[in-house]
């Protein structure tokens, strides 16, 4: 399957979608469209580091806070919730608006309801996964990256 195409499927079936839930998983941002885990529908964006999340009034949340503060190990539940408390009022509960791929870049850009955005950013150019969208239901994905898009098919 061609990776474009896919892509413009899932960003039809994306626009006019509500961001239902949102979580961590480390520094990586899990977007849920019109499901919530486990649901076997609906589409989840997965955005690896990097990314921030805009409002029209500046940058609210990245990445790296997600990372937390430990020299060792994973970021605390308390670090997490931190983040999750700036990420919410952005993006919970909001449609999107719009959906694009940076062409020079490959990097993803959510546009949601209020003009907020998530948007990833190449930190490495030789990074093979800098984002995915996912669908639930066939397990069908497209994984962007500096390189490109390609199709990847996982479990439903």
């Amino acid at each position: 399957m061609d990776p474009i195409r896919l892509f413009k499927r899932f960003r039809r079936r994306l626009v006019g979608g509500e961001v239902t839930f949102i979580r961590l998983m480390c520094n990586s941002l899990l977007i849920y469209v019109d499901c919530e885990p486990g649901d076997g529908q609906g589409l989840t964006l997965w955005l690896e580091p990097a990314w921030h999340v805009t409002t029209p009034q500046g940058v609210v949340a990245g990445s790296c806070q997600a990372q937390g503060e430990a020299e060792v190990g994973r970021p605390t539940r308390e670090e997490l919730d931190r983040v999750w408390d700036l990420l919410a009022p952005a993006l919970l509960n909001r449609p999107i608006e719009s959906i694009r791929i940076n062409v020079r870049s490959q990097d993803l850009i959510v546009t949601v309801e209020g003009g907020n955005r998530v948007r990833t950013f190449v930190s490495n150019p030789e990074d093979d996964h800098t984002w995915h969208i996912r669908d639930n239901s066939t397990g069908l994905m497209v994984y962007g990256s500096p390189a490109g898009l390609e199709v990847h098919r996982g479990k439903p």
